[in-house]
């Protein structure tokens, strides 16, 4: 007779298995990433070194105090109204230069159909 503990662990390591042999099939169907994708990716990199070099409590809690970001140390993020407008500005210019890539050019988008 099977008792729970074995259950368990029986059931988590078939599920466990499951789980990876379909993700060695999603992992070996994808295709290698386009001049786009780094493009984007270079993109969202620059986005968060902005939004880091502006906030260096964020850099702080994320334990990125260090080296490059060394000086967040002894900082805090300012909060002001002009800060706050500062802030919506950066975000639009964010979101420009994001529009700017057109999501036909990207690999695996979702249809327009399907996020409505």
């Amino acid at each position: 007779m099977i008792d729970r503990r074995q259950f368990v662990t029986v059931a988590g390591s078939l599920v466990a298995a499951c789980v990876a042999s379909s993700l060695r099939q999603v992992l070996a169907a994808s295709p290698p990433a386009s001049e786009v994708t780094e493009r984007l990716n270079a993109l969202f990199d620059v986005f968060m070194d902005e939004r880091l070099t502006k906030n260096p409590e964020q850099l702080t809690s994320l334990g990125l105090d260090k080296g490059k970001y060394a000086w967040a140390r002894a900082n805090l993020t300012e909060a002001s109204l002009q800060r706050a407008r500062e802030f919506k500005q950066e975000n639009a210019s964010r979101l420009q230069r994001l529009r700017a890539f057109g999501r036909s050019s990207l690999p695996g988008r979702i249809s327009p159909t399907m996020t409505r």
